[in-house]
């Protein structure tokens, strides 16, 4: 019933007092005791599992995110980044062995940088950023060959792409920097040669001067949310991803950021490789590549693009969420929903997606778990592999 979380034992519901590192969430808070972590009673030695200050202020894991081979967790109110998996590129923060450095196979604290009160994280394939506030950005790993470390004040939310990096600030400013091929750094060039920019460069490519709320990076394309609801775009254009009603013809960009189109004010945004989903209140919204599924409820013929958002009602939600790859993860009404690419079972259905492992149809991924709806504080903006 709704006074017990587990519904097979009355000494398991809210508001009891967790104690003991037995194994048993007592008070339903996720965790076991209060400062002795989910994994406390079979791994006393985690290093998160401890309590930390006076008030024995325990560091809950609210971000992850995912690269190629890596993946990271950010967690409050500490503002740690622990990270694990292929550290060839330093990607995991930590190390400094022979090449290829060997893979971390544990959570463990990076210490590449310094890294306290980080805010947001992102993993691109091989490398690792942290926005930290007034601290400004840092980045750790391979970026194209070039290592790096930037710092700028106040940068509150950074998005990682393969050969890009967008960050905001606290004053709604969104810089780029990165790769400009496709035009997703507006430097001026208007060619499609490379306009290489390495990270540790103090110049900042503004992209959007001011009333920015959230940014997103696809594969070779931006987009921002705006104050007002409206959401932007940017780069690459030749699959529709930038939604504005029509795919570019040639160059198949526009480095300047615009609306996209249709009316609506959206209430979150999420990017996949090559399209992009917005909420307009509980209706879900994308544009982009379709024979990837990203775009939900449309068919995935070979060569379709939708370049004007799609309407998908059939399903109320209230969090987007972008996973690794082309694939996107939605909180909804019976728990976490999920559509795109799934050739390794990522989205957790069974049997996998058919038309060659790829569903555009939102569907149950993970169901609600002990009658609570899982939680976006939990489940911040990127699920991976």
């Amino acid at each position: 019933n709704a006074l017990d979380c587990d519904d097979g034992s009355n000494l398991v519901r809210p508001g009891l007092a967790d104690l003991s590192c037995d194994g048993v969430d007592v008070n339903c808070d996720g965790w076991d005791a209060p400062c002795g972590g989910p994994a406390c009673a079979t791994d006393p030695s985690f290093s998160w599992g401890t309590c930390t200050g006076a008030a024995g202020v325990h560091p809950r894991p609210v971000e992850v995110v995912a690269g190629a081979y890596h993946s990271c967790v950010r967690t409050e109110p500490t503002g740690d980044v622990w990270c694990w998996g292929l550290n060839n590129s330093l990607q995991c923060g930590s190390g400094s062995g022979p090449d290829p450095v060997p893979p971390v196979p544990r959570p463990t604290l990076q210490t590449s940088v310094p890294n306290p009160g980080a805010v947001s994280i992102c993993a691109g394939d091989y490398y690792t950023c942290m926005a930290r506030g007034a601290a400004g950005l840092d980045c750790f790993g391979s970026f194209v060959g070039l290592t790096f470390v930037r710092r700028t004040a106040n940068i509150v939310e950074v998005a990682c792409g393969i050969n890009h990096v967008c960050y905001r600030t606290n004053m709604g400013r969104v810089d780029c920097v990165g790769l400009n091929g496709n035009g997703t750094i507006p430097t001026g060039q208007t060619g499609r040669a490379l306009d290489a920019m390495p990270l540790y460069s103090d110049v900042a490519q503004t992209v959007i001067d001011s009333g920015a709320i959230e940014v997103a990076v696809g594969t070779n394309f931006s987009c921002a949310r705006l104050s007002g609801g409206n959401i932007q775009c940017w780069g690459a254009n030749d699959v529709g991803q930038l939604g504005r009603g029509g795919v570019a013809g040639t160059p198949l960009f526009t480095p300047s950021p615009a609306n996209v189109a249709g009316p609506g004010v959206f209430t979150d945004l999420a990017t996949s490789q090559f399209g992009a989903c917005g909420l307009v209140g509980t209706e879900l919204r994308c544009w982009g590549n379709g024979p990837q599924g990203c775009v939900a409820g449309q068919p995935t013929t070979m060569g379709s693009a939708y370049p004007t958002p799609m309407v998908f009602a059939d399903t109320p939600l209230s969090a987007l969420m972008r996973g690794f790859g082309s694939r996107f993860f939605a909180v909804g009404p019976d728990g976490l929903y999920a559509w795109g690419v799934d050739q390794t079972g990522v989205m957790a259905r069974s049997p996998r997606g058919s038309a060659g492992r790829i569903d555009p149809n939102p569907s149950i991924a993970l169901p609600r778990r002990g009658g609570v709806a899982l939680s976006i504080r939990d489940l911040r903006k990127t699920l991976g592999e």
